[in-house]
């Protein structure tokens, strides 16, 4: 197949394989603003000052990338925020592996009980690069995409967890030439898709 309708295909089979089950209500996973923590007064105000989060990181510089938060209403498997980033120590890609945190609190980033980080390690001759964190109501579980950067190729692999400690094999979704898929975003839409 040509690049293109390659490249189409994985995206629309990532993103069958993110529906939820026909007639089965998809749940806000965006907090309401009552629901944040101190709220404000009205939601122009919503938009928080950067702030230095204290993170441990497996490489022990405490520098991170590319955060990524999936934000529960309500607590799930114990913690409210789930978050995935990658460290990157003055600016070396050979750290930069996707690794996972989990809090009660935007400012609380630790390390989920039983999860060993980082959670993935690139080929030889490659780097990982820009995870994305999201949650499947229909299969009750998160969800991380990243990119590996290889010297010919991106590719975006996806790894699923149903507790937030035990994380599935990471499995190929998409491939492009090198630099044509990056920063990968995945959201769920309203009905599921």
């Amino acid at each position: 197949m040509p690049p293109r309708i390659t490249r189409l295909a994985l995206l629309a089979l990532a993103l069958v394989a993110c529906r939820a089950t026909p007639g089965e209500p998809s749940p806000s996973l965006v907090p309401e603003l009552e629901q944040i923590d101190d709220p404000p007064a009205d939601a122009s105000a919503a938009i928080l000052e950067p702030q230095a989060v204290r993170v441990y990181t497996y490489d022990g510089s405490g520098e991170l990338v590319h955060p990524d938060a999936v934000v529960f209403p309500h607590s799930w498997k114990g913690m409210r925020y789930w978050y995935a980033a990658t460290p990157y120590p003055f600016g070396n890609a050979a750290f930069e592996n996707p690794s996972s945190y989990a809090g009660n609190s935007r400012d609380d980033w630790h390390l989920p009980a039983g999860v060993s980080n980082p959670l993935a390690m690139p080929e030889k001759g490659a780097y990982l690069s820009d995870p994305d964190l999201s949650y499947d109501p229909a299969r009750g579980e998160l969800r991380l995409y990243y990119r590996q950067t290889t010297s010919t190729a991106d590719q975006v692999f996806l790894k699923t967890s149903r507790d937030g400690s035990t994380w599935g094999e990471s499995t190929l979704v998409l491939e492009d030439a090198r630099y044509n898929a990056i920063s990968p975003a995945i959201a769920r839409e309203a009905d599921g898709s």
